[in-house]
């Protein structure tokens, strides 16, 4: 069984989440940077993702058994939802800030070589995507292994993410 952590588009607040979890000794899988992918300065405390074909590499390995993995929705099509424990999804009221903070991201991002060349879809369309993928995937699952919260609200309900992980993994951090 693994944990979950996950949002409807980039910038809602999962890398903030993961060292949250990191920080309360719950175990997770996930680098603080991934070199060619991320800009530290635009997450100074560190991303807490695995590169997709690793991330993919260690759940069928078996190797993220009772740890939290930061998941982009387009990878749900490589995970069993039998296999899930709990999810937290993080979503933003302030689709225009959240749109804002994508679009600057990501004229940082297009600097890096891994990105040259790479047609990124607008903000909207990308929020979108997730959006879609994020339902298709909890919709599979039973509600009480699904926790949504709001980017703004996360402040006040890290306590209660936490506690929500400490409950749903075997390992009972």
């Amino acid at each position: 069984m693994i944990g979950i952590v996950t949002g409807i588009g980039p910038r809602t607040g999962k890398s903030f989440t993961m060292l949250k979890l990191k920080e309360a000794g719950i175990p997770i899988k996930g680098y603080k940077n991934l070199d060619t992918y991320t800009v530290p300065e635009k997450n100074p405390d560190g991303y807490w993702e695995l590169l997709p074909y690793k991330l993919v590499d260690m759940y069928n390995k078996g190797l993220a058994n009772n740890q939290v993995l930061k998941v982009w929705p387009v990878l749900f099509d490589f995970i069993k939802p039998e296999d899930v424990a709990c999810i937290v999804v993080l979503q933003r009221k302030n689709k225009d800030k959240q749109i804002q903070s994508i679009t600057d991201l990501v004229k940082k991002e297009i600097k890096l070589p891994r990105w040259a060349g790479v047609e990124i879809p607008p903000p909207d369309k990308i929020i979108k995507i997730y959006q879609v993928e994020t339902e298709l995937f909890v919709n599979k699952l039973e509600p009480s292994k699904v926790l949504n919260v709001y980017t703004e609200d996360l402040n006040t309900e890290t306590d209660n993410i936490i506690s929500f992980f400490k409950r749903s993994l075997t390992c009972q951090c």
